[in-house]
């Protein structure tokens, strides 16, 4: 576990404290034309760095320190801070122009220079210092801009601009920097066409849509929102499978039909393998905004289907060529406007048998419905014998986190944890995700040197039906490539044996890059409703809008496994469900749907099957509802409670109790019960009732008695 560890890898002297009493960093309002953007700036620290520990040079730097901010990172250049917001534009909206007013600014005199930006492979044993002469020679009039305004991008049908205020101008050779403490911002734009609150008529106005726009746009207005499972009644899924893992993909896909998700289920007969025929299929139904996905889930390994990127099988691993083109899903999602904003939220099952395809939907179904039951806990490793993976594994704990209400088990490589507790604690049920920082490999987390194939003897025992959500920000986790035969990706295993997903780099990464991606990513995925929403937003927090060649291979390699619609919270209580499409839970199955009111199940000339070994609990406020086409099997277990979501069973509410053989309310079925021409309601009534369902082998009188005996319901159906 977590012991106390004094970590040094910098002398950190704090030289000046500007303290501000600031509540918002900005206001913003907006007209047609214009965009007024009121800016203070936050108290901030100037710290004095020494770099021997990292880099052998004992040389001291100044580095300012706001933790709101983010920064400019451009190797060699001094890491100043700057605080990016996206605004929505109109579609017309080509040029705009700045002016500056109000500016109240400050001038600060600096022992030392300013901290220039690095960043080094994970891999390097020996890390090169990078420092611009040039720049560092010059009045810093290179730099000397308070503003950068990005090209107009567009995200999901919305057109946008990255505005990214730069408060702080620094001069080299005066060793001064200017800190504007506060002023107006005017930005000006020539487009004519208004903005509407809600939508305009190319942009999908489903509930998911709609809330990725608004936590992206600082000034989106969305329609209005609904909630629960109508929410996510017009959300498009497109699932688009290999040939060969046609029949294992559609129980997933059954499951996501129930869930209220309008899904397209197509193979690659169709699509065919190819890469760019698949982004084209992807885009022909981008185009329509009557087809247009929200989620996009492609089924099957890179043998399957194409990955963009691409390995030089010549390449040893230790060579950083393969970070160039990284293996990568994103181009499957850029289908609008020239940038790096996914107009999609896509994942991939990476699988090569039907048989894995179940083994996954058997978790993620058990997961999805069971995780808000579970409790707020995380596992955090740190991996390797470099500090700066723990610092950063802490920050991500003490910062992000902790104040997000989880429960936290941090086990660190260099605290001389147990590997047998680590890998214990990855394959237990007790937590909703696990955070990696360290060193990665093809098939491995390095740090503990965990192999993912150490999982296997948990793929068939008793606590193999939950593994959390994985995030591994190191090298190489989950590659795309074949090794001496065979894919050996840790991510691709872990979803073999245990996991439910698992977000990681197809190649080799550096550490900075690494330390703020994996910060944003977390942070947006604990503050999203669906997984890959969370890893998206988090991706757009770390690039901003500038996308520097080190930052567009950074947001290529790292690619999400699993399902983009998985709940990081779980399903929890929906208004209602309508479960009337054709679903089949198998052996191990364990499904739990809770309604604040109504559940109707089958119905629509569909069957709905409860096979054996499967488990199916229903747990509605208001009434539950079988309609012809519910087939429960001998051997499965079904239970149905009338109570209310969240709470308990109280007197004067019904329950149609646990049907198997083993329990006092039972359905004694011998085989398959056939609920012919049969509706079965049962609702909450002014007396307690305790229902139950009897069966004879053969022609079956099915009664439903209550306690005093008062037949509710006679009705002979076929025991097949």
């Amino acid at each position: 576990m977590k012991r106390n560890i004094f970590i040094i890898s910098v002398m950190l002297f704090v030289v000046s404290i500007v303290k501000m009493n600031a509540q918002n960093i900005t206001s913003i309002s907006e007209t047609n034309s214009e965009y007024k953007i009121n800016f203070t700036l936050p108290s901030y620290k100037i710290n004095e760095v020494n770099i021997f520990e990292e880099y052998g040079i004992n040389q001291n730097y100044s580095k300012i320190e706001l933790p709101e901010f983010g920064e400019i990172n451009k190797i060699g250049l001094p890491i100043l801070p700057q605080y990016s917001v996206k605004l929505r534009i109109p579609d017309d909206a080509t040029t705009f122009n700045v002016y500056v007013s109000n500016i109240v600014t400050q001038t600060i005199y600096l022992q030392n220079k300013i901290l220039p930006f690095n960043d080094f492979f994970e891999t390097d044993t020996v890390k090169k210092f990078v420092l611009d002469q040039v720049f560092y020679s010059s009045n810093g009039q290179s730099l000397s801009s308070n503003y950068n305004l990005s090209n107009p991008f567009t995200i999901m049908g919305v057109k946008g601009i990255n505005f990214s205020i730069l408060p702080f101008k620094y001069n080299p050779i005066t060793k001064t920097i200017q800190v504007i403490k506060s002023c107006t911002y005017t930005i000006t734009h020539n487009g004519n066409s208004t903005l509407k609150s809600g939508t305009n008529s190319i942009v999908s106005e489903d509930d998911i849509t709609q809330e990725f726009l608004k936590n992206i746009f600082t000034n989106y207005s969305p329609s209005q929102l609904k909630s629960g499972i109508s929410g996510i009644q017009n959300v498009k899924y497109l699932i688009i499978a290999h040939k060969d893992l046609w029949g294992g993909i559609q129980q997933f896909a059954s499951y996501k039909r129930n869930l209220g998700y309008d899904v397209t289920l197509v193979s690659t007969w169709e699509t065919g393998t190819e890469k760019y025929g698949i982004r084209n299929y992807i885009k022909s139904k981008y185009d329509n905004k009557d087809t247009r996905p929200v989620f996009v889930l492609l089924v099957g390994g890179p043998d399957h289907i194409e990955h963009f990127g691409w390995y030089d099988d010549n390449l040893d691993l230790q060579d950083n060529g393969d970070s160039e083109h990284p293996a990568t899903d994103l181009d499957f999602t850029l289908l609008d406007g020239d940038d790096f904003y996914p107009d999609i939220l896509i994942g991939r099952f990476f699988v090569d048998e039907n048989d894995d395809l179940k083994g996954i939907t058997r978790r993620l179904m058990y997961s999805e419905t069971h995780l808000d039951e579970l409790g707020e806990n995380a596992l955090l490793i740190s991996g390797g014998p470099e500090d700066y993976f723990e610092e950063n594994l802490t920050e991500i704990e003490d910062e992000i986190v902790l104040p997000n209400g989880y429960a936290t088990d941090h086990f660190c490589e260099i605290c001389n944890d147990s590997r047998t507790e680590v890998l214990n604690a990855i394959a237990s049920d007790k937590y909703n995700f696990f955070i990696y920082r360290g060193h990665g490999g093809n098939g491995w987390l390095s740090g503990f040197n965990l192999s993912a194939f150490e999982f296997d003897p948990y793929k068939e025992g008793d606590n193999d039906m939950f593994g959390p959500m994985g995030f591994g920000f190191t090298c190489w986790t989950n590659t795309y490539e074949k090794r001496y035969g065979s894919f050996s990706c840790f991510g691709r295993r872990y979803l073999k044996v245990k996991g439910i997903s698992y977000f990681g780099s197809s190649t080799i990464s550096q550490s900075y890059s690494n330390n703020k991606l994996s910060k944003d990513v977390i942070k947006s995925v604990l503050n999203s409703t669906y997984l890959a929403q969370g890893t998206v937003s988090g991706v757009n927090n770390y690039h901003g809008g500038y996308t520097t060649t080190l930052q567009e291979r950074q947001i290529r390699k790292y690619n999400l496994l699993g399902d983009p619609s998985f709940e990081v919270n779980g399903l929890g209580c929906r208004s209602n469900y309508n479960l009337v499409y054709s679903q089949t839970f198998e052996d191990k199955d364990i499904v739990k749907f809770k309604a604040i009111n109504d559940i109707v199940i089958a119905g629509k000339g569909e069957n709905f099957e409860v096979n054996s070994g499967a488990q199916l609990t229903l747990l509605a406020g208001n009434q539950i509802t079988f309609k012809e086409g519910t087939i429960i099997k001998y051997g499965s277990v079904l239970n149905a409670y009338i109570q209310l979501c969240g709470g308990s069973l109280k007197s004067g509410e019904n329950s149609l109790n646990e049907l198997s053989q083993d329990s006092d309310s039972v359905i004694k079925d011998k085989g398959i019960i056939d609920l012919d021409d049969v509706e079965i309601n049962i609702s909450p009534n002014p007396t307690s009732r305790k229902i139950t369902i009897s069966g004879i082998n053969g022609d079956a009188l099915v009664e439903v008695v209550d306690v005093k005996g008062s037949k509710c319901i006679q009705k002979r159906l076929q025991i097949l």
